[in-house]
């Protein structure tokens, strides 16, 4: 008899984690090109630098979903409850 794993869909699956890792490694990029441009103008670097900072918050931001998320189950605490604010531990 063969076992085959349930077939997941993308419904169920978060991408939280990938967002994650893509938004910190844009801001942590964004903000070393910014560093290295110290002859341009000001303004464009600090536009670059409030980018790679705001790349960073969503980075950070979405690491904590993605731990919350796979301590609770999706049924206990899931997306909406985050969103929600609804969760009641």
């Amino acid at each position: 008899m063969i076992f085959r794993q349930p077939a997941v869909d993308m419904a169920t699956e978060s991408l939280a984690p990938v967002a994650a890792i893509t938004d910190l490694i844009l801001g942590t990029l964004t903000i070393i090109l910014a560093n290295r441009a110290v002859n341009h103008d000001p303004h464009k670097r600090f536009t670059a630098l409030l980018f790679g900072w705001i790349f960073i918050f969503f980075g950070a931001y979405y690491t904590v979903i993605s731990v919350i998320e796979l301590r609770y189950s999706d049924a206990v605490f899931g997306w909406s409850l985050i969103q929600f604010g609804t969760f009641e531990p």
